[in-house]
């Protein structure tokens, strides 16, 4: 399934905290983007991440759970929280380093 809003992503982590009784892996892409909304308050969006986090909570008590997550855009820096929220819950978790751009340097002509 597809949420396009966090009520939506909130709404189908609760569908899910009921369904899952078999250990079948669930597999969550890119769980804050919609959290990022700026639409959304920042108060609000704590409380219902909160909640969607309890629910991940239940949902991995009962089935092998991966969630990918990205930070926020520099536009809304206060919502780094969100992330380390997230890494709060997590049994283990993986950071990407950003790449480092090559440093230039001049190629000798005779080796």
């Amino acid at each position: 399934a597809r949420a396009f809003t966090c009520y939506q992503v909130v709404v189908l982590l609760e569908q899910l905290e009921q369904r899952v009784a078999v250990q079948e892996p669930v597999i969550l892409f890119d769980l804050l983007a919609s959290f990022y909304d700026e639409s959304v308050d920042y108060a609000e969006g704590i409380r219902l991440l909160e909640h969607a986090l309890d629910c991940l909570t239940h949902v991995r008590a009962n089935a092998p759970l991966l969630v990918s997550a990205r930070p926020p855009f520099a536009d809304f820096p206060e919502r780094k929280t969100f992330v380390e929220m997230l890494l709060r819950i997590s049994d283990r978790y993986w950071i990407e380093e950003p790449l480092q751009p090559p440093t230039e340097q001049q190629l000798s002509l005779f080796s």
